[in-house]
């Protein structure tokens, strides 16, 4: 048994669901000649501290055992950050991770998974949500967006037309989050 498997069997709350998952998994994707379907195939790696991006081709076969949102990513977060990393460490990572039926119309197809480590606990730590956000990820071009490092000043990343890049959030802080919201749909 690879090593996520037994990582994801130790921290998901619920270990019946990896019995299910070889059920899921041809009922959700299928695998022909590493063509993923329900995947555009890419994942982004933000990294503040250097203020670089870096494009990874998904693993079909990751793809395939781990069917999006929080299994996908602790197999990200798995492979991403050494061991025994605090949680607020540059080294630490966050990620951003849809699934393969962002943008269809199957039931609850628009969510995504928040995945990281948890300040709390010290150990796995993932959340999910709904809305527009996961549809829009998926139309930048990529399943999953990963954050690492520290950035000196505040900034966000905007990913235009599937190209990434990082702007100024200087005037963003200290404000509601309506504030900014609006403040960023004013100024893309």
């Amino acid at each position: 048994m690879p090593k996520a498997d037994s990582f994801l069997r130790r921290h998901l709350p619920y270990p019946h669901f990896l019995q299910n998952l070889s059920f899921a998994r041809n009922l959700v994707l299928r695998k022909v000649e590493s063509v993923l379907y329900g995947y555009n195939g890419k994942v982004l790696i933000a990294d503040l501290t250097k203020r670089t991006f870096e494009t990874q081709d998904l693993d079909p076969d990751w793809a395939y055992n781990f069917i999006g949102g929080a299994t996908l990513g602790a197999r990200f977060l798995y492979d991403m950050m050494p061991a025994k990393t605090h949680v607020f460490a540059p080294e630490s990572v966050i990620g951003f991770v849809s699934g393969p039926t962002n943008g269809t119309k199957a039931l609850l197809g628009a969510r995504f998974s928040v995945v990281s480590k948890s300040p709390v606990t010290n150990g796995w730590n993932d959340s999910n949500c709904g809305g527009s956000f996961a549809p829009a990820l998926r139309k930048t071009g990529f399943d999953a967006v990963f954050i690492k490092g520290i950035s000196e000043t505040p900034v966000y990343i905007l990913i235009d037309d599937g190209k990434p890049g990082f702007r100024d959030a200087t005037a963003l802080w200290g404000q509601t989050t309506s504030a900014d919201e609006e403040m960023l749909w004013v100024t893309k």
